[in-house]
Formats: structure tokens, sequence, C-alpha cells
């Protein structure tokens, strides 16, 4: 079963990331994220250990979004609602 974490603060982020600051990433996560705050390894790894048990035994086939709410989050955003002129099957070849 896939897991879909969102914002997952590790270690790495300081010494891989220029400029990165995790109190600015706190401040940041408060004011843009749902549960108001980034994620950590261990968020994920309860997920997974859960999934991992005997107690999911009867689920299968399920992509678990791990996102402190964002994808829940995203269809209350206007940009998202806003209908979409993009038409499917056409435009893709010229003259069709």
């Amino acid at each position: 079963m896939p897991l879909q974490p969102g914002w997952i603060t590790v270690e790495g982020y300081a010494t891989d990331i220029p400029g990165f600051n995790l109190k600015q990433a706190a401040e940041d996560a408060k004011n843009k994220v749902p549960v108001a705050r980034y994620g950590v390894p261990l968020d994920v790894a309860k997920l997974a250990a859960f999934l991992c048990s005997e107690d999911a035994g009867y689920i299968a086939g399920q992509t678990f979004a791990v996102d402190e709410g964002t994808t829940a989050f995203m269809s209350l955003i206007s940009d998202f609602r806003t209908e979409s002129t993009a038409r499917f099957g056409s435009g893709y070849m010229p003259g069709r």
C-alpha cells in the first residue's frame, strides 16, 4: 500500500536546502498547513507500522495521504474551484 507523504521535515533539510530555517518552516506550516505544523518522519512511521500489523489485515489497495490534511483542503481553495476551460481530447494535434 502506498503512502503519500506531505511536508515531512527531515534532518537533511538544514544541510541540503540553502537558507532552510526550522523556525521559519514552523511558522510557514502554521500558516499554510491545515493542521498547523509540518510532519516528521515519525508521523509516517506510525502509519507504516499500523499497516504492517494484524490490525490492518483487511485493508488492501489503498493509498494513504499522510499530508496534514493538505489534499482534503485543496478542494476548498478558490483556484481549485474555478471551472477549467481545458477540453480533453481536442487541441492536442494541429487541425483537430
